[in-house]
């Protein structure tokens, strides 16, 4: 893991925005949740002007933040359905974060394993 392998994930974080199909593995899903939780707080620390700035980049962070989610379920052979644990409370956000953490296992009806393809092996 080098530098630039994290702004590789981080960009294709953004340019993967509508890209709902597929499977994200653990390392490119947590770069982008870890750099907005960073510039989350960073953000917040400017006042007010900051909160302003921190609730635009959430809205924008949104629909990038929900497809990556949905990849990273598909990674591990869960469906997309699964994030409705999101209106469980907090049984239902541990059970996401444990499936966010949860490695994958080969390949799925989501497509191939990803974990031992070229770009990860550089």
């Amino acid at each position: 893991m080098d530098f630039n392998e994290i702004l590789y994930c981080y960009r294709i974080f953004w340019v993967d925005t509508l890209f709902f199909s597929g499977r994200t593995r653990r390392f490119d899903f947590w770069v982008p949740v870890i750099i907005n939780a960073l510039i989350g707080i960073v953000l917040s620390l400017f006042g007010p002007f900051g909160k302003t700035f921190l609730m635009a980049f959430n809205v924008v962070a949104f629909v990038p933040s929900l497809a990556n989610e949905v990849r990273r379920l598909h990674d591990i052979g869960k469906s997309a359905w699964w994030m409705l644990l999101y209106f469980v409370p907090v049984i239902g956000w541990i059970l996401l974060f444990i499936f966010f953490l949860t490695d994958s296992k080969g390949d799925n009806i989501y497509g191939e394993s990803i974990k031992y393809s070229e770009r990860h092996n550089k």
